[in-house]
C-alpha cells in the first residue's frame, strides 16, 4: 500500500542519517584524539614538517661526497656511524609522532628515511667497500639445511634496499640452528633473516638493521640493533629484540620481548604478545653503549596499532601474563 511504502522509505532515510550522523561523530572524535596529542607533543603537523626537513637536510649534507672526501678514511667508519643515528633519529621522531600526523604525512617521512639510507648505503659503497659475506662456519646436521647467503632479487630491485655490499641475506628451509658470529659479519652492518621454519637464530652482534621476514615456529635472539628493525609474515614466532625502532607487518600469533627506544608499531597484525627484554651474554652491555642506547628508556609496552585508532586498547596485541613469559636459554652465552 501507499501507507507501507511511506513508512519503508521513511525507516530508509532514518537509517542514512543515523549512519551519517555515526560517521561524523567518529571522525570527530578522531579529530580530538589528534588534537589531544597534538597538545602532548607540543607540536603541529607543520612544526613536524618543519623539523623534519631540517634534520632531513642535515644527513644530506652529511653524506654530499664534498664533505665526506674531507674526512680522513680511518675516520669514515665513524662518520658513517654519526650519520646513521641521525637516520635513525629522523625514524624514531617519525615513529613518536605518527598519531597526530595525516597518513600522507606518514608515509612521506618513512619514505623520506627510506631514501636516506639508501644514500648512505650508496655512499658506503664508494667510500668505504665491504668485503662480500662468506660463511666461516656451519653447522651441518643430518636433516637440517645449511643457512647461505643468497641475493636477494627483490632486495635489489627496491628503492628501501641495502645494496648487496652491505646486506647479509640469509635463508634457510626449516629445523636449522642458525649462530651469525663476529667472523661471519665482517663488515656487514645490516641483516635480512628469511623463509625459516621451526629453527633458533642467534644474532648476538652489533649491526645497524635488521629484516625478519616470512618465519615460522622460529625463535629469534638477537643483540641491540643501532637503527630498527622490521618484522613481516611471520607466524608463531617469539622473538628476543632490542633496536631504536621495531615495524611489524602482517604478523599473526607472536611473542615479542623488547627493549625498544621508541614505540613499536604494527599493522595488519594479530595475536601479538609484548614482554621485557631478558637476553643476556657478556657483550650486551659494549653493545648497547656501542648503539647509543639509553638502558632506562624502554617503550616495549607502548605498542602503537595503525589499525587500531580508538583510544582503547587494541585487541590485536597484549602483555604478556608473568606466567606465560619466557627466558631466553643459560647456553645463550655459547651463541657469539
Amino acid at each position: 500500500s501507499v501507507d507501507n511504502g511511506a513508512a519503508t522509505g521513511q525507516s530508509v532515510l532514518a537509517r542514512i542519517a543515523k549512519r551519517n550522523q555515526d560517521r561524523q561523530a567518529k571522525e570527530q572524535k578522531r579529530k580530538l584524539a589528534i588534537a589531544r596529542e597534538q597538545e602532548i607533543a607540543g607540536e603541529s603537523v607543520s612544526d613536524f614538517t618543519a623539523k623534519l626537513t631540517k634534520m632531513r637536510l642535515k644527513v644530506e649534507s652529511s653524506l654530499d661526497p664534498k664533505e665526506i672526501k674531507k674526512v680522513k678514511k680511518v675516520d669514515l667508519p665513524q662518520y658513517f656511524d654519526a650519520v646513521v643515528s641521525a637516520i635513525c633519529d629522523i625514524q624514531r621522531y617519525a615513529a613518536d609522532s605518527y598519531f597526530f600526523l595525516p597518513p600522507y604525512e606518514v608515509q612521506q617521512a618513512f619514505l623520506t628515511v627510506s631514501k636516506l639510507q639508501s644514500s648512505l648505503t650508496a655512499a658506503k659503497a664508494q667510500f668505504c667497500p665491504r668485503r662480500k659475506f662468506r660463511f666461516t662456519k656451519r653447522i651441518k646436521k643430518k636433516g637440517i639445511t645449511k643457512a647461505e647467503k643468497i641475493r636477494d632479487p627483490k632486495a635489489s630491485a627496491s628503492g628501501e634496499a641495502e645494496s648487496e655490499s652491505t646486506m647479509l641475506t640469509i635463508q634457510a628451509k626449516s629445523e636449522c640452528k642458525l649462530t651469525i658470529s663476529k667472523e661471519d659479519l665482517k663488515n656487514n652492518t645490516n641483516v635480512k633473516i628469511t623463509k625459516i621454519t621451526s629453527s633458533e637464530v642467534y644474532i648476538l652482534q652489533a649491526i645497524s638493521t635488521l629484516r625478519l621476514t616470512d618465519l615460522k615456529s622460529t625463535t629469534v635472539y638477537v643483540g641491540p640493533v643501532s637503527g630498527p628493525i622490521y618484522v613481516e609474515r611471520c607466524q608463531d614466532c617469539t622473538f628476543f629484540l632490542a633496536c631504536r625502532q621495531l615495524r611489524v607487518h602482517e604478523t599473526h600469533a607472536c611473542s615479542f620481548y623488547l627493549w625498544v627506544s621508541s614505540k613499536p608499531i604494527i599493522e595488519d597484525c594479530s595475536s601479538i604478545g609484548v614482554g621485557i627484554y631478558t637476553v643476556d651474554y657478556p657483550l650486551k652491555e659494549k653493545h648497547f653503549k656501542a648503539g647509543g642506547f639509553n638502558e632506562g628508556v624502554n617503550y616495549w609496552d607502548k605498542v602503537q596499532d595503525f589499525n587500531w585508532l580508538k583510544q582503547q586498547q587494541s585487541p590485536n596485541w597484549h602483555v604478556i601474563k608473568k606466567e606465560e613469559t619466557k627466558s631466553p636459554p643459560s647456553l645463550i652465552n655459547s651463541h657469539q
